[in-house]
């Protein structure tokens, strides 16, 4: 019915990989988990900024690539590329 699929929309999309909880979330849902968090470890909040799961999915994928050579026997060395000046 239209009443259950409208109550389904308003709960979180949850996925786990990794270990890790994903999906969309809002601060309501977080605010038990930050509080846990810093009263277990003793560390403030801090904010990890707008990019950081896409930061943290670069790395990801980056780490996975040199995995993937080595297994193939390949020797990885990375090194950041120029980034291109503005014309």
């Amino acid at each position: 019915d239209r009443a259950a699929e409208a109550g389904r929309d308003l709960e979180p999309a949850v996925a786990v990989l990794d270990g890790a909880i994903t999906g969309r979330w809002n601060e309501e849902d977080l605010t038990p988990i930050f509080i846990h968090h810093m009263l277990s470890t003793g560390e403030l909040y801090s904010d990890l900024g707008s990019d950081h799961f896409e930061r943290r999915q670069a790395d990801y994928l980056r780490r996975r690539a040199v995995r993937q050579l080595e297994r193939l026997g390949h020797q990885v060395i990375l090194k950041e590329a120029p980034t291109p000046q503005p014309a």
